[in-house]
């Protein structure tokens, strides 16, 4: 498991040894050189193994075991073991600043700071925080001698001294009564703040974040194994939905009795009701289908595609007044091919043209 996190050495104000924590990929921001060269965190955690601490401000929240203690409550030097947990019902003593990132119920919730921190006043820890409980290495700490276990050695006084003083927090020799602070940990600074019980913490924010959640972590670890498998990047095979060849049938339409274009055919078989009774049947009323507003969308779909369509009522009366026209048209072409090729037909109608004047006269 412990190849598949990222891990920080982290170095806290007070303690002349670094404290090893584990990540789950992707909670643990780059480090400053590998931000300036734009690597990603596979890159810096993953394959370089960088733990130095991170380049913007990470929390976690540290828990002290009852081995990390002696009596009056005196803080040992070390060295400690940190092992992940959930989230634990731990949360500030006093209002926090503005620039302190939302809780978790308020970055479900898509909350602004100022909302969060300001205005309703949380004092639960920022959704991004890891927890960890802290224990003392009775391995470790046996074979030390008593010199390297009370002062500690060069190489741990080294990497405290890169580290800058807190600067308005705590001090982590003075343990609280709930043995747990916050520590808020960067490239430039690392201070710690001890925390208060949460009245107000309910079992269902156990396991809301995903970067100190056992499950997810868990989850995570089998999804590396199918990545070195070479499972994780086979191609999906989107095939095409086959549909059988009666899948416009009633069954799969039911609010159409043949096919889905049958909405055209019921208007034009009702448009003589229409053109008759100036109104569409009862059962044709009631067809869900067909509103009130039909005429209207039907006309602005119409001058839209800028084609002017007529109701099939129109369509009937103009193809009357059509007929009449050819009917007309045909005769008055007959009886001038008559004209023209029949000279009794031509004499014909002039005596009946002459006839027609003088009775007029």
């Amino acid at each position: 498991m412990e190849r598949n996190q990222h891990f920080l050495s982290l170095r806290l104000p007070g303690l002349n040894r670094s404290i090893k924590i584990g990540f789950l990929p992707g909670c643990l921001p780059v480090c400053v050189q590998c931000k300036r060269n734009y690597k990603s965190k596979e890159l810096c955690r993953s394959r370089d193994l960088h733990t130095d601490h991170p380049w913007k401000t990470t929390y976690i929240c540290i828990t002290l075991d009852h081995t990390c203690t002696v009596s009056n409550n005196t803080l040992i030097n070390g060295p400690f073991i940190a092992r992940t947990v959930g989230a634990q019902p731990f949360c500030f003593k006093t209002d926090v600043e503005a620039k302190t990132p939302i809780c978790m119920t308020c970055k479900k919730k898509n909350y602004t700071r100022a909302y969060c921190r300001i205005k309703m006043g949380h004092r639960q820890l920022p959704w991004g925080t890891t927890y960890v409980i802290l224990s003392a290495d009775s391995r470790r700490q046996s074979n030390m001698s008593s010199n390297e276990a009370r002062l500690g050695d060069s190489t741990g006084d080294l990497e405290t001294e890169e580290v800058s003083e807190h600067e308005g927090g705590d001090d982590i020799h003075e343990v609280d009564e709930s043995r747990t602070f916050l520590a808020s940990v960067s490239a430039k600074s690392c201070t710690i703040n001890w925390l208060a019980h949460d009245e107000n913490f309910s079992e269902t924010m156990l396991n809301e974040s995903v970067c100190n959640n056992p499950a997810s972590i868990a989850h995570y670890h089998a999804q590396q194994h199918n990545f070195h498998s070479g499972q994780r990047f086979l191609p999906v095979q989107h095939s095409p939905q086959q549909n059988s060849y009666g899948y416009s049938s009633s069954r799969h339409w039911p609010h159409q009795q043949t096919d889905p274009h049958s909405r055209r055919n019921q208007w034009y078989a009702h448009g003589s009701d229409f053109q008759h009774g100036g109104h569409f049947t009862a059962s044709h009323a009631e067809d869900r289908h067909y509103r009130q507003n039909v005429l209207v969308a039907e006309k602005n779909h119409q001058l839209q595609q800028h084609v002017q369509h007529r109701h099939p009522t129109q369509w009937q009366v103009q193809d009357q007044y059509h007929h009449r026209e050819s009917t007309q048209w045909q005769t008055e072409s007959f009886h001038s091919t008559q004209w023209s090729r029949d000279p009794h037909y031509y004499d014909w109608n002039m005596a009946h043209a002459e006839a027609s004047y003088d009775r007029r006269d």
